[in-house]
């Protein structure tokens, strides 16, 4: 996840990150259910993750001189998320989330 000082960096990294790391942006709901189903072995997923995460931090190495050095902050690591479960319910931030896009 990354903090940008607009929308348009967010954008630029995800079609680099799809274009040049071949991870996909979407995935079709059918799988998404089927993954449900039928889940994966936690230590399949996370080497998956890990790798996945590793190709993405390798692609967007490189954007911030691409971009022109824009002001661009990563600002948490959602892999220290997997696996956990997810607790539904109403929860607020004093930070806005995603407030650059809008």
């Amino acid at each position: 996840m990354a903090r940008a000082a607009d929308g348009r960096v967010v954008r630029i990294l995800e079609d680099l990150v799809t274009r040049d790391g071949g991870l996909l942006q979407q995935v079709r709901s059918a799988a998404k259910a089927a993954a449900l189903a039928a889940p994966a072995p936690a230590s399949r997923l996370s080497a998956h993750n890990a790798a996945l995460a590793t190709t993405a931090r390798h692609v967007i190495s490189f954007v911030p001189a691409a971009l022109g050095d824009a002001d661009l902050e990563f600002v948490v690591d959602l892999g220290q998320l997997q696996g956990r479960t997810i607790e539904l319910g109403h929860y607020s931030s004093e930070v806005p989330v995603q407030d650059a896009l809008f």
